[in-house]
């Protein structure tokens, strides 16, 4: 099998009142030992900044960033060389669509400046239908320029497939929805407020199902959660801290777990590092070390499926940075590589 690198990009973007227009969308590398070889682009929409792949890796889908709406798009990918082919492309309601997940049959969707959460059903094929879920956030938070009303910036499931989690930046708070998996349509269970200011950002779930941990944007910080399952319902047990002592402004972005459950990591842009979190039985966190990203403004990053390596989408400097990586210690080695691309703000990689 050889590993892919699937790569989203904004193919426009406003910075310090400058308007880029040089990303490319949706990029495909080979990775033959560890170097690089281009084999698709797609940009069949705006700013596909934010990319989900089917747990089979046939279907990939992609969220554009626009101002004024939202869409989506459905590709098959190719299994004998991961080329991508666009299906169908859906428009809705809501702006700033920033995150997609699937689960099963369902596509779970994200949008910054509208503070919306929405799911859409996944048609047999695997195209995506119209949405059949949409819930609009209505609130604010302490912070007067960023959290001046809600700003809906993740919707992820749960491992069990019966649950989705909004993380809203402006409010401060994290919406449990309960999902039919015959319909997709979602309905909400339970919710929780963070501490005042610090900005949800992502979640993801410890494997063994029993913990949640949230990034704060704003406060660059984890927040661990007990998981119930069973009801839907998140319990706060802890919340630490991720910066050096720094003057520099930074902003909390993306954190993964590894399959062990030992360790979690998480990027943050400004001091431009990803920092090491050590997993304790219970689920809570204590500092482990950081390193340097290789490049400016860490927005995301994965692990390949062996956990033999992790790539970082520095968006600012237009690169994704390849690191070594040591599941069994923990330890990020030393860069190994990087694909140069603009304005890239997603990574993830597969085996085909």
């Amino acid at each position: 099998m050889n590993k892919y690198i699937f790569i989203g990009s904004y193919t426009e973007y406003s910075a310090d009142s400058i308007k880029h227009n040089d990303g490319h969308g949706i990029c495909v590398y080979r990775m033959d030992g560890k170097t690089f070889s281009p084999v698709c682009e797609a940009a069949d929409i705006i700013n596909p900044g934010f990319l989900a792949i089917s747990p089979d890796n046939t279907r990939l889908y992609a969220g554009g960033e626009a101002d004024s709406y939202g869409i989506v798009a459905a590709y098959e990918i190719d299994p004998s060389n991961a080329e991508l082919r666009l299906m169908n492309t859906v428009e809705t309601p809501g702006s700033g669509l920033c995150h997609v997940a699937v689960n099963d049959r369902t596509l779970f969707a994200a949008y910054y400046s509208s503070g919306d959460a929405a799911s859409f059903r996944i048609a047999a094929d695997g195209s995506v239908e119209k949405y059949v879920s949409m819930f609009r956030n209505i609130g604010k938070s302490i912070n007067p320029v960023r959290q001046d009303h809600a700003y809906t910036h993740s919707v992820t499931p749960d491992p069990t497939g019966k649950f989705a989690i909004s993380a809203d930046l402006g409010m401060d708070k994290l919406t449990v929805y309960r999902v039919n998996r015959e319909t997709s349509e979602m309905t909400e269970v339970s919710s929780n407020f963070v501490r005042a200011g610090e900005g949800p950002r992502h979640l993801t779930f410890h494997p063994n199902g029993k913990y949640a941990y949230l990034s704060t944007e704003m406060g660059c910080c984890v927040v661990v959660f007990d998981w119930d399952a069973e009801k839907g319902v998140l319990t706060e047990k802890q919340i630490i801290e991720t910066l050096r002592p720094t003057k520099i402004e930074n902003t909390g972005a993306d954190l993964h777990i590894t399959k062990s459950g030992r360790f979690l990591y998480m990027t943050n842009r400004g001091d431009n590092e990803i920092v090491c979190l050590d997993v304790a039985a219970d689920g809570t966190l204590s500092f482990g070390y950081r390193k340097d990203c290789g490049g400016n403004w860490p927005r995301n990053f994965a692990f390949d499926s062996d956990e033999k390596f992790l790539a970082i989408a520095n968006q600012f400097s237009g690169d994704v940075t390849f690191f070594d990586f040591d599941a069994e210690s923990g330890v990020i080695g030393n860069p190994f590589g990087k694909i140069d691309l603009p304005q890239v703000s997603f990574v993830t990689v597969r085996d085909f």
